[in-house]
């Protein structure tokens, strides 16, 4: 189910699948469950022994637009209200803030 699941895939279909495509899901489904949870490489790209590459990545810094806006409306509701508070959450939305039925004085 870890692979049919995410992928709103019924298990009786995925089973109703060739033996040989069964097994080819299941084996990338391994592959990837193998990824560092964190920045996402896989450890043996790394190792030289077994033909990755200490080089074979670098760092970088880039700046996400939705996470700076994300960013910008946190810091502005924790500064005019001393804390956002429990259950309220940020989220981007689609289009601009005055088509927003929830971000009009109206919508709230």
């Amino acid at each position: 189910m870890d692979y049919c699941g995410p992928k709103g895939l019924g298990l009786h279909e995925f089973l109703s699948w060739p033996q040989e495509s069964q097994d080819a899901a299941l084996a990338w489904q391994a592959y990837n469950n193998r990824r560092c949870g964190q920045c996402g490489v896989h450890l043996d790209d790394w190792k030289e022994d077994l033909g990755g590459d200490r080089e074979a990545w670098h760092a970088e810094q880039y700046t996400c637009p939705g996470c700076l806006k994300l960013g910008r409306l946190q810091e502005t509701l924790q500064d005019a209200k001393g804390g956002i508070g429990p259950g309220v959450h940020t989220r981007l939305a689609l289009g601009a803030p005055h088509d927003c039925p929830r971000c009009t004085p109206d919508g709230r």
